[in-house]
C-alpha cells in the first residue's frame, strides 16, 4: 500500500515522501471489507429462513435445536456485519484523508522547487557565485523555503491529526472478542422477555378495548376512559421499546400512538364543544329571561301600555315593588332553565360515534332539539360554533375508534398466537421491523 513518489523532499526538511501511500489501495481494502459485509447479510438471510418455522426447513429430532442455533448465528454475525462496514466506511474516510494530504504536500513541493529556481536565477543575475555568502546552520530553513515548508507542515499536522482519529475508530470497531456494546446487551436483555412483553402490551390492548365497548353499551361513568388511556399508555411504551430493539413492529406503536393522539386531541375538542354549548344556553336563557320580564311587567296595562293612558298605568307600575319582583323572578326562572339544562341519554349508537364518551354522545344527540329551540333566542354564530366543534369531536372520536378495533380487528393477537393473519398487515409489519442502532 505504499506508493513514494520521487522529488527533492528535502527542500520541505524531509528525507523521502512524507505521504507514501496510495489511496486506491486503500479504497480497495474498504471494497472487499464491504464484501465480506455483502456476504454476510446473504448468509444472515440464509440462516432466517432455516429459523423461520413457516419455511419448515429443518425437521427431525433436533430441529428446534438447530433452528435456536440458526437464529443465535444469525444474531451474532449481524454484529459482525455490523462492525466490517463501520470499518470500511472509515479505511473510505482515510483513503480521502491520504488523497488530500498527498495533493497538499506535492503542492508545497512544487512551490519549493520553483523558490529555489527563483533564488538562483536571482543571485546569477546579481553576479552573485555564493562563494562569500554563510551556508544555512544545520535544521535552519533558507528564507525562500519557507512558505512551502510552512503549507506541507500544516497539511501534515492535519494529516496526523486525522490519522489518529480514523486509527482510533478503526481500533473500537475492530477490537473484536466479539464484546457486546452497552446497546448490544441492553438489547439482549430486552430479547430475554420481549415474548412476555410482547403479550402484556397485546392484553392491555384488548383489555382498553374492552373498557370502551363496555363504556359504550353499559353508559359506564367517564373515569373508565381515562383508565382505557393509561393502559393505551403502557402498551405504547411497551411496543415502542420492542420496536427499538428490533423485537417488534413499528407498526404496532403507530396505531398505539394514533389512539393516545386522537384521544389527547378528542378531549380538546370536547372542552370546545361544552363552552360552546355554554355559550347558547347563556345567550338563550338571558333572552329567554329578559323576555319572560318583560312579559310579566306587560300583564294587565290599561290600552296595552299605549296612549296617554297605557304609558301612565306603565309609569307608574315601575313603582310597583309586588309587580317588579315577579317579573324579576320569572325571569329569573327562565334563564336558569336554560342554564341547568340536562343532557339527554344518548342511544347506544351515539354513543358508539361518540367513542363511549356519554357527554360527547348526550351533545350529539340534543344538538337538533337545541339548535329549534335557541333559535332566535342565541345567535346564529354561537349555534354555528357549537355545531362545528361537536363534528370535530365526533370525527376525531370516530378516527381514535377505526385506530384502536382496526388494528385488532387486522391482526388480533396475544404475544406470538394469531387468531387470524391478513397478509397485507403482516407484510406492512415485517417491513417496519427497523431496530435503532446503538453505540458501538
Amino acid at each position: 500500500m505504499t506508493d513514494r513518489r520521487p522529488g527533492e523532499w528535502d527542500l520541505l526538511q524531509h528525507d523521502s515522501d512524507p505521504v507514501p501511500y496510495d489511496p486506491q489501495d486503500i479504497r480497495d481494502e474498504a471494497d472487499d471489507y464491504a464484501d465480506v459485509v455483502t456476504t454476510i447479510e446473504e448468509q444472515i438471510a440464509s440462516l432466517k429462513r432455516l429459523a423461520d418455522p413457516d419455511q419448515r426447513l429443518l425437521v427431525g429430532q433436533y430441529a428446534d435445536k438447530l433452528t435456536d442455533a440458526a437464529e443465535d448465528l444469525g444474531d451474532h454475525l449481524g454484529k459482525i456485519k455490523d462492525r466490517f462496514a463501520e470499518v470500511s466506511g472509515h479505511l473510505k474516510s482515510w483513503a480521502g484523508t491520504v488523497e488530500g494530504a498527498r495533493t497538499e504536500t506535492a503542492a508545497a513541493l512544487k512551490d519549493a522547487v520553483q523558490a529555489k529556481a527563483d533564488k538562483a536565477e536571482s543571485d546569477a543575475g546579481a553576479g552573485d557565485d555564493g562563494g562569500d555568502k554563510p551556508s544555512p546552520m544545520p535544521g535552519q530553513v533558507p528564507e525562500e523555503l519557507k512558505p512551502a515548508v510552512a503549507r506541507a507542515e500544516a497539511a501534515l499536522s492535519h494529516f496526523d491529526s486525522e490519522a489518529g482519529t480514523i486509527a482510533g475508530k478503526i481500533r473500537d470497531s475492530s477490537d473484536d472478542d466479539m464484546k457486546d456494546s452497552r446497546w448490544d446487551k441492553f438489547k439482549d436483555w430486552v430479547s430475554g422477555f420481549a415474548g412476555m412483553l410482547d403479550a402484556l402490551c397485546d392484553v392491555l390492548g384488548w383489555i382498553a378495548a374492552a373498557i370502551v365497548i363496555a363504556v359504550i353499551i353499559f353508559s359506564g361513568p367517564g373515569g373508565w376512559l381515562i383508565l382505557a388511556a393509561v393502559l393505551g399508555g403502557i402498551a405504547l411504551a411497551g411496543h415502542t421499546l420492542l420496536a427499538v430493539t428490533g423485537n417488534g413492529s413499528w407498526l404496532d406503536v403507530a396505531f398505539d400512538a394514533i389512539s393516545l393522539l386522537t384521544m389527547g386531541m378528542g378531549g380538546r375538542a370536547l372542552k370546545a364543544a361544552n363552552l360552546g354549548r355554554q355559550v347558547v344556553l347563556r345567550e338563550a336563557g338571558e333572552t329567554a329571561g329578559k323576555e319572560a320580564f318583560e312579559n310579566v311587567m306587560k300583564q294587565g296595562l290599561l290600552n296595552g301600555g299605549n296612549g296617554l293612558l297605557g304609558r301612565t298605568h306603565v309609569f307608574l307600575r315601575g313603582f310597583n315593588p309586588f309587580r317588579a319582583a315577579r317579573a324579576t323572578e320569572a325571569g329569573e326562572a327562565a334563564l336558569r332553565a336554560w342554564t341547568t339544562r340536562v343532557l339527554p341519554e344518548a342511544p347506544v349508537l351515539q354513543r358508539a360515534l361518540a367513542g363511549g364518551d356519554l357527554s360527547l354522545a348526550g351533545m350529539l344527540r340534543e344538538l337538533p332539539d337545541l339548535a329549534q329551540a335557541a333559535r332566535g333566542l342565541a345567535s346564529p354564530q354561537a349555534l354555528a360554533n357549537l355545531t362545528t366543534s361537536l363534528n370535530t369531536a365526533r370525527n376525531i372520536s370516530l378516527a381514535g375508534l377505526a385506530s384502536d378495533f382496526g388494528s385488532l380487528a387486522m391482526n388480533p393477537k396475544i404475544g406470538d398466537n394469531q387468531l387470524y393473519d391478513l397478509p397485507p398487515h403482516e407484510w406492512l409489519s415485517d417491513q417496519l421491523e427497523i431496530t435503532i442502532g446503538g453505540p458501538y
